[in-house]
This record gives C-alpha cells, sequence and structure tokens, in this order.
C-alpha cells in the first residue's frame, strides 16, 4: 500500500538489491530513444544473480519542453543532458542558442532556476521542470522532443501470467536450463 522507495546511483546496485533481499522490487532502464539499448549491462548483472529476473517491461513516454523562468524573453543559452541537447541541436541552431551540457534535466533545471536569468532555458520535462518554477516558452511550443524510454521491473522469482499475454520468454544460464 505504501512501498519504501530506496534511490539507488547503479544498476548493478539495484540489480543486488533485488538480488538480495525479499519482497524489494527494483525499476531499470532497459533502452530509450535517445541512448539505445542498455540491455547487455543489465543482462551481464542479471546472469550473476540468483534469484533476480525481470518480472514484467513497461514503456513511457515523456515530452521534453523548452523550459524557463520567463516565457516571453528569447532565449540564448540551454541547459540540458548532452544527448538531450543533440536531439534540439536543429532548433538551437537555427535560432542561435548555445547549448551547455548538464548531467541530467534536473540539474539542467537547478542551474536555470539558481541563475535567475531568463536568457537561459533548460530542455525538460514538464515533471522536472514544475519542481523548480520553470515553464513552457511560448516561442518554441512547436520544439517539443518525444523521448521513450522501455523499463524492466525487477523481482525475485517467475511471474503470474498477465491476462491476455499468450507467451513468455525465460533467459537463464545454458546450466539451469
Amino acid at each position: 500500500d505504501s512501498p519504501e522507495v530506496l534511490p539507488l546511483r547503479s544498476l548493478e546496485q539495484v540489480v543486488s538489491t533485488v538480488d538480495s533481499t525479499v519482497g524489494c522490487l527494483g525499476v531499470v532502464p532497459l533502452e530509450d530513444s535517445l541512448h539505445g539499448e542498455f540491455t547487455q549491462a543489465v543482462a551481464r548483472l542479471l546472469f550473476n544473480t540468483t534469484n533476480t529476473c525481470i518480472t514484467r517491461t513497461l514503456v513511457l513516454t515523456e515530452k521534453l519542453w523548452v523550459q524557463t523562468l520567463d516565457a516571453t524573453k528569447p532565449p540564448m543559452v540551454a541547459h540540458s543532458h548532452s544527448s538531450i541537447l543533440e536531439r534540439f541541436a536543429p532548433v538551437l541552431d537555427e535560432l542561435g542558442i548555445v547549448g551547455v551540457s548538464a548531467p541530467n534535466t534536473t540539474e539542467a533545471c537547478r542551474i536555470v532556476a539558481a541563475q535567475g536569468n531568463p536568457l537561459h532555458v533548460a530542455l525538460a520535462p514538464d515533471v522536472v521542470a514544475s519542481q523548480f518554477s520553470l515553464v513552457h516558452h511560448q516561442l518554441m511550443a512547436s520544439s517539443a522532443v518525444d523521448v521513450t524510454t522501455r523499463y524492466g521491473l525487477l523481482g525475485r522469482g517467475i511471474p503470474e501470467p498477465l491476462e491476455g499475454v499468450e507467451t513468455l520468454a525465460l533467459i537463464c544460464p545454458l546450466e539451469d536450463r
């Protein structure tokens, strides 16, 4: 009813925590539209566990917007993760906006809010930008980019079948087949 959320810093920490803790689930990215597949890293980690497997997958799409403190000022500098800056590059180049790399969208929004400079914007989803009182930039409202991520839910043991799903693929080491 009220799960305890434990943020961890790496895929390895998530996998080992699920593997060693009864009743624990983990959420890991398997692939996204910016970076491609992470499944090789996840598979390598899962093959080193005793109890953990991917029990479900879910695809989520979020829209990245140009976020600002003042939607009426023309942006001069955009902060975001380098992969996101690459996706926005054609628009940024066309408008003469300088891209500045940040570790992630949260940090990009934090930088823009802390600077208080309305000429700086962040490229980020609404859920992140709203934490820093940033809003969509009106001049660039048509420049949103969709980012899709497929997540895996890690658990212990094989899940019950889902209604309407006719197949279940299990991947295991050859000696356990």
